[in-house]
């Protein structure tokens, strides 16, 4: 009878480690199964739709280039006056300023005062670009110092406003105008420099403009 309860006792132990290690492996596959089913199921969170954490910088597109500044050569030149291209000074000479040339040059009339000898308010020439045109910098090669010089613009010879001046200007005037697009640029003189021979007149060796086309 011993020798049976012991075999009894020795299957119970058996049976019970059996029940054991049946019952932790169906429990690990469960918690598994959950597992997986919370990483691939429809309400899973995927890392590459996860949205910036607030205060995460934003992408940042590239600036726009502006455009170049480039060299712009006015088509032509007009001898100008108070009242128009049909009172200019030597209009036969206007189109050496804009040759590009230091030996060639545009004067104006002579008069006995840096103001015109109170005959008139100005003298200049008008460029026609050819079409429109933003001007940055203007430079104006005189010769001598000490005229007082206005840059104007427009689309319509007979209707130009202010965009610039240089008074008291050196031998080559520098002048940046306000920026504005147009297709007429009048460089006026509103007061002479001495000439050599004791009088008062304008002279332009070279008009240089540059901008953006």
């Amino acid at each position: 009878p011993w020798i049976a309860a012991i075999c009894l006792v020795v299957l119970a132990i058996f049976g019970w480690g059996v029940y054991n290690v049946a019952h932790v492996n169906r429990h690990s596959e469960g918690a598994a199964q959950a597992a997986y089913n919370r990483g691939t199921g429809p309400h899973a969170k995927s890392s590459a739709h996860t949205k910036p954490t607030p205060g995460s910088p934003s992408p940042v597109s590239s600036p726009t280039t502006a455009s170049p500044i480039q060299a712009i050569k006015p088509v032509s030149a007009t001898a100008y006056g108070p009242k128009g291209a049909q009172s200019g000074d030597n209009p036969q000479g206007a189109a050496n300023a804009i040759d590009a040339s230091g030996t060639t040059r545009w004067r104006s009339d002579w008069y006995s005062t840096a103001a015109f000898g109170n005959t008139q308010s100005g003298t200049g020439l008008l460029l026609d670009l050819g079409h429109e045109a933003t001007i940055d910098m203007a430079t104006i090669t005189v010769g001598t110092p000490g005229a007082s010089i206005e840059l104007r613009a427009g689309d319509d010879p007979s209707n130009l406003q202010l965009i610039g001046h240089a008074k008291n200007a050196a031998a080559t005037a520098v002048i940046r105008p306000e920026e504005i697009s147009a297709r007429y640029i009048l460089v006026w003189f509103t007061q002479l420099p001495p000439d050599t021979e004791g009088t008062y007149r304008a002279v332009v060796y070279n008009i240089a403009l540059h901008g953006q086309p």
